[in-house]
């Protein structure tokens, strides 16, 4: 089972819908609705963080479920479920240089996460917020994905199985995805 934590994100429906195409195992659950000893029982096999409104402290339990669960189950964190993985793996965001949408993104293949991905991928996402700094990151963070803006749009900790994405991957058509299929592979394999 896969658990997706809602931030109260206003795209949430769209990417359920998208998600419950690639894993039928799927629960939701609010930022605010349980807490992290409720979510851990549940005994999921890959938890992703979605993204939302505000701050990282403004997102419930998150903080706590990414720092119980680290290492231990395959996390993937979107857009503002991303900053708060930085804060636990050892990497910083900064604020966007600019506000342009992303058309293009190269990926780096060697990633789990971006098995059979192409090198280069098309994205419709509007980064406004913040983005993964290369500056000011420990050395178990790779970076995966970067924009033609030269935007760090993509981080992970592979030791730990802990991937953040700047954007939902539905905006990334099929190759998002494919990215998706892989989280949930990656997912199977902790069980």
């Amino acid at each position: 089972m896969i658990l997706l934590i809602d931030n109260f994100d206003g795209r949430m429906r769209e990417f359920y819908k998208y998600i419950t195409n690639i894993c039928s195992d799927l629960i939701v659950v609010r930022n605010d609705e349980m807490c992290c000893d409720d979510i851990l029982a549940m005994n999921p096999n890959g938890i992703i963080i979605g993204s939302g409104v505000g701050e990282v402290k403004d997102t419930g339990v998150c903080s706590d479920i990414i720092e119980a669960v680290l290492g231990k189950i395959p996390l993937l964190c979107i857009d503002l479920g991303a900053e708060i993985l930085a804060e636990h793996i050892g990497c910083q965001f900064t604020k966007s240089p600019n506000e342009n949408y992303s058309c293009f993104m190269a990926i780096d293949n060697t990633s789990p996460l971006f098995k059979e991905v192409p090198s280069a991928i098309r994205c419709t996402a509007n980064i406004k917020r913040r983005v993964a700094s290369p500056h000011f990151c420990t050395e178990n963070v790779t970076f995966t994905a970067r924009d033609e803006y030269d935007r760090y749009l993509a981080f992970e900790d592979r030791e730990k199985n802990a991937f953040g994405i700047c954007a939902y991957p539905v905006f990334f058509g099929e190759d998002g995805e494919k990215i998706m299929r892989n989280f949930v592979r990656i997912s199977e394999r902790n069980v």
